[in-house]
């Protein structure tokens, strides 16, 4: 346990919350101010910033995404958001997406989506399936 002395704030996760202790919250910071720098780096102004956007798009299209706008209703779906790292399970009806989450539905605003079958693609570079 930590001594409550080091305790500056709590992480959540579905496992439940646990202290957050100092030397931890610092390497967080750390960590964050580190991923920031790399960042400005790689992609020093707008249009970097948006040719790595692109390219990215391009990319998940290339295997086996497709322009959530097209996405049927009322079946399951794979759903990818700006802004999420995450690939969202969901679906569409006829009032927009949801995103299945903690037995409950959360609305979403996907920019790519696949359905489930189409999880499984051969990549270019190993030609071995990719399963989610």
């Amino acid at each position: 346990m930590a001594d409550p002395k080091d305790v500056v704030g709590h992480m959540c996760g579905e496992d439940g919350c646990k202290p957050l202790t100092r030397d931890v919250a610092e390497g967080l910071f750390a960590a964050a101010k580190r991923s920031k720098a790399e960042r400005a780096e790689r992609m020093p102004d707008e249009q970097s910033a948006i040719r790595a956007m692109f390219d990215a798009y391009t990319r998940l299209k290339e295997l086996g995404w497709h322009e959530a706008t097209y996405a049927k209703k009322g079946v399951p779906l794979q759903l990818l958001e700006v802004g999420s790292t995450g690939i969202h399970e969901g679906y569409r009806d006829e009032f927009g997406f949801w995103i299945n989450s903690h037995n409950d539905t959360w609305p979403s605003r996907p920019v790519l989506s696949r359905s489930p079958d189409e999880a499984a693609v051969k990549t270019p570079a190993t030609k071995e399936p990719h399963v989610l």
